[in-house]
């Protein structure tokens, strides 16, 4: 089909879009639609008639004044509608998707004399529509939007949807550009097809979409030649596509919403900031061009329209929009996620580990003394002041709220030692990071500590990513995966560690005795005292004949701790140990390789290949997983799954060790994909 670019285009092909805009109004606004049994006639399109014998271009008010002839939202690419075309031909059915009344064909930029949210195209994204997603929608209104957009590549995608299978096949070794999947997918109106069909339709629509994004991408943003797009595919092109196909299906085989935010931890996050980009866009007024805009921009409009009297810096300023920057104004209470850190408050905090498990025989030469004996890390006594923690916006009421909660689990250690001015910057400061409505996470900022210990590389270099599960094959048809979890919970808090480590977690500020005497950690202090025979220093009493001990020195070094105070420490692993991840992985995978299981065989890592074949386990401090390929028959017949047994012995190790069942929510985890 011409277009009347008889020339090559230039790399971005502005020069082709009036023109394709022209020549696909007059073919596609003639068309008449009906609904129903019924038959509404619509204005046909207003073309000069110095344009019904040849191919003109058109002006923008021109284009604008134009009405299709298919309602909104008729068309084979709106949701949950139909349409049916009385007119013949490929492009009957491809008019029904968009409005021509906007001026904007999928070509050029199009100016906006209104608010954008009046100009009749979709809605733009925004906090509350992007908290769902549908695959479904997505795929039926990719080719509108797409068209919409005002692009050079909404122009390109116009033309490939007329493309029709022709010519021979490129060479054996070409790839790009890659042709046209399926060609005619956009001459079939969705009426009277089934919803599986329709779905099908839809996402056949979709795919062609990707594939001629990344077309038009390889060719530098240039139009690619329709006559190389309806090229038979070569076998590499065939294998390229087919994979891209099922990489698509992959995504398309959720049913129904998608609750964005659940999907991860960041992805409350990523939605708010691309909801900030959209809104960005809109009051920019942001076009495909770099020298120019495409609209007014909804910030001037708003300033414009919205506001009475007075000039526009004043309306601008009395509405807090800066017209030269298009700035969107960052709002944090759309979603406490967008807060995920907040101040202490000990009552949010929710704590089940209680320091029961000694993973020192499971740790090799490199982790054990460091994991006894903290100090042996020290290199230095000078710190960065910049980047340690604000230690004067402890609040000690909250401190000493603090300690008693971590009493309650036996996770409370209380010292006696006073704390040196020039190490004070190496106390601990503890915050709270959300969770969920109800409870947060308990994380320790340990950066003042962490800058004057030494740092040992450990197993978290070798901890596998998601990929790293694409080793397993299986055979669709008559072999099926299962895949087991387990899910250590607060599996930090439950790691015992010797009174020197849990001093190197000491908090500030010092804290009175007297509040503290009915904690079980003062107990098991003051148990500790008696058992000693002096509280000063040898080299400070002396052998004691005759005489008392000598009075302390006062120094600096003396000034924090004494006259009855007390440093609470919490007495296991803390979120923020930068050893903490290193300590928890080798422990926790020593437990469970003394019950033969991550045997080399069968465990996946990311510093060595994977040497298995059926099955695979593997570990990611806390997590350990199990995943086998097994036979649909052997699974139908009730035969426990390779996966399965390998995560109930893991179930045995962690009863001997005394950390109770892995815990996925409520229970284990255990999946079968067919």
């Amino acid at each position: 089909m011409d277009f009347g670019c008889s020339h090559v285009p230039p790399r971005d092909g502005h020069h082709c879009n009036e023109e394709i805009r022209s020549s696909f109004i007059q073919q596609e606004f003639s068309s008449k639609c009906v609904r129903g049994a019924s038959a509404k006639s619509k204005a046909k399109a207003e073309v000069p008639e110095e344009a019904q014998g040849e191919r003109r271009r058109l002006r923008r008010d021109e284009i604008g004044t134009l009405d299709r002839s298919c309602g909104a939202g008729k068309g084979p690419f709106a949701d949950g509608s139909s349409c049916s075309s009385t007119s013949a031909g490929p492009s009957s059915s491809l008019l029904g998707s968009f409005d021509s009344s906007d001026g904007n064909l999928g070509s050029g930029v199009s100016p906006c004399k209104v608010a954008f949210s009046q100009c009749g195209v979709d809605p733009l994204p925004t906090w509350s529509s992007l908290q769902t997603h549908s695959f479904t929608s997505w795929c039926s209104s990719l080719f509108r939007k797409a068209l919409r957009s005002g692009t050079a590549f909404g122009a390109f995608l116009l033309k490939t949807s007329h493309v029709v299978r022709g010519g021979c096949p490129a060479s054996a070794k070409a790839m790009f550009p890659l042709p046209v999947p399926k060609p005619g997918i956009f001459w079939t109106s969705l009426c009277g097809l089934s919803s599986s069909k329709r779905r099908k339709l839809l996402l056949d629509q979709a795919f062609h979409v990707v594939v001629m994004a990344l077309n038009f991408l390889h060719a530098d943003c240039q139009f690619v030649d329709l006559k190389l797009l309806g090229r038979p595919l070569n076998a590499a092109q065939t294998t390229a596509v087919d994979n891209l196909r099922r990489i698509f299906l992959a995504f398309g085989r959720s049913a129904g919403e998608i609750s964005v935010p659940a999907s991860g931890r960041r992805s409350t996050s990523l939605v708010s900031l691309l909801s900030d980009l959209s809104e960005f866009l809109t009051r920019q007024g942001t076009a495909e061009s770099p020298y120019h805009r495409g609209f007014a921009g909804a910030a001037e409009d708003e300033a414009a329209t919205s506001l009475g009297g007075g000039g526009m810096a004043s309306r601008s300023k009395e509405r807090d929009v800066d017209l030269d920057g298009a700035a969107v104004p960052v709002d944090d209470s759309r979603a406490p996620e967008l807060l995920p850190y907040r101040d202490l408050d000990p009552s949010r905090l929710a704590l089940s580990g209680k320091g029961q498990w000694d993973p020192s025989d499971y740790l090799g030469d490199t982790f054990w003394l460091p994991f006894k004996e903290p100090s042996c890390l020290l290199w230095t006594s000078d710190f960065d002041l910049t980047d340690v923690p604000d230690l004067s916006r402890e609040d000690p009421d909250k401190v000493l709220a603090l300690a008693k909660l971590w009493d309650v689990n036996g996770l409370l250690h209380l010292t006696r030692r006073p704390v040196k001015a020039n190490v004070v910057p190496s106390c601990l400061r503890v915050f709270n990071c959300y969770k969920s409505e109800q409870v947060d996470r308990q994380i320790g900022d340990r950066r003042g500590r962490n800058q004057i210990e030494a740092y040992l590389p450990g197993p978290s270099r070798a901890l596998p990513s998601g990929f790293h599960l694409g080793v397993l094959e299986v055979r669709p048809g008559s072999e099926t995966v299962i895949a087991c979890i387990s899910d250590r919970r607060d599996f930090y808090h439950q790691i015992q560690v010797t009174p020197q480590r849990a001093a190197s977690n000491v908090m500030w500020p010092p804290l009175p005795e007297e509040s503290l005497l009915s904690t079980n950690a003062y107990a098991k202090l003051v148990a500790q005292d008696s058992l000693k025979k002096s509280r000063t220093p040898r080299y400070l009493r002396g052998d004691e004949f005759g005489k008392g001990p000598p009075e302390v020195g006062s120094g600096p070094e003396e000034e924090f701790g004494r006259c009855g105070s007390l440093f609470a420490c919490f007495g296991s692993v803390i979120q923020g140990d930068h050893l903490g991840v290193e300590i928890a992985t080798q422990g926790h995978r020593g437990l469970l390789a003394d019950f033969q299981l991550l045997s080399k065989e069968e465990e996946i890592t990311s510093c060595r290949p994977f040497f298995g074949d059926r099955a695979l386990q593997g570990l990611v401090i806390d997590d350990f997983f199990s995943l086998s390929v097994e036979s649909l028959r052997d699974q139908r017949a009730g035969v426990t799954s390779t996966a399965k047994k390998r995560f109930d012995r893991a179930q045995e190790a962690y009863t001997s060790a005394g950390l109770g069942r892995g815990q996925f929510g409520e229970g284990e985890g255990c999946w079968r994909r067919d």
